[in-house]
């Protein structure tokens, strides 16, 4: 399916399931359509934090595991810890790097 077919204007809004074990959800929103020349373009705007680590436990998993990142000294936190990407930041987010990913998967 593509972008376009759902979110057909400017402000049109999405919310999916990503993983259906998990129930992660997402929103996506239309901010803005281009002439018809442009078509085949999507490009992040932004966003916020970044993805949550596969298989960390769904959001409950993960609110543990900003807990550990908070207060590494709680004797769950090593374990939680050690199964993150390296230098993993839940606050970081690249609206560039989902534009390459998007354009990515769009070919």
């Amino acid at each position: 399916m593509r972008v376009e077919d759902v979110l057909a204007a400017s402000g049109d809004r999405i919310d999916y399931v990503y993983d259906f074990g998990d129930d992660w959800r997402v929103g996506v929103v239309a901010e803005e359509h281009l002439d018809s020349d442009d078509i085949g373009l999507v490009e992040c705007l932004g966003g916020r934090r970044a993805a949550p680590p596969e298989d960390c436990g769904g959001p409950l998993g993960y609110e543990e595991v900003l807990a550990a990142l908070e207060q590494p000294e709680r004797p769950e936190s090593p374990e939680l810890l050690e199964r993150l990407p390296h230098g993993f930041d839940p606050g970081r987010f690249d609206a560039g790097e989902v534009t390459d990913e998007l354009d990515r998967v769009g070919r």
